[in-house]
């Protein structure tokens, strides 16, 4: 089993099955659309505490995910942090985890991340947003042998039996 961020080739062979986060996934594969992920934006109780984004959103910082050009991209604003500039460049789930509970800023992570995480806290009283799909996915030469739908079907299973955490069934209107 391999867990990246990076995008694999399942028709060169490079993985056998993926649980792809897209929502327009290759079509030489095949699989199922399971359901969408939702996010959030996540930082320290003491960050928020420290930082009135209301009041002084340029005095807060928003950790971004990958670089963009604009410090005010529009999708800040559906998240409602449309005047908190973007800040550092964090490309791995990991390390947006570990930035926000430093107390380095508010990351935008998906519920599932954010809710099970301790030292953060949810850091808007708006409802999660949709972000992506998810997906399990192999190429269709492999989709009748029993070991890969064996595992498809335990990787469904499990999947489906956190489906609330993943769409951020966990909130409750801070």
């Amino acid at each position: 089993m391999v867990t990246t961020t990076n995008v694999l080739d399942i028709s060169r062979r490079e993985a056998d099955i993926a649980i792809c986060i897209d929502n327009n996934p290759p079509d030489t594969l095949v699989g199922k659309r399971l359901f969408p992920y939702y996010q959030t934006a996540y930082a320290s109780e003491g960050y928020l505490a420290s930082h009135d984004v209301e009041r002084a959103p340029q005095d807060a910082r928003l950790l971004a995910w990958r670089r963009f050009d604009d410090r005010f991209p529009p999708w800040t604003k559906s998240l409602g942090f449309g005047d908190v500039p973007l800040w550092g460049y964090f490309p791995d789930p990991a390390l947006q985890v570990a930035a926000a509970k430093g107390g380095l800023g508010i990351a935008i992570l998906p519920c599932v991340l954010g809710d099970a995480e301790p030292g953060l806290v949810r850091a808007s009283a708006l409802k999660p947003t949709k972000a992506w799909e998810i997906w399990l996915l192999t190429h269709s030469d492999l989709r009748k042998t029993a070991r890969i739908r064996a595992f498809m079907d335990y990787a469904e299973s499990v999947m489906r039996k956190a489906k609330t955490q993943f769409q951020g069934d966990l909130w409750q209107g801070l």
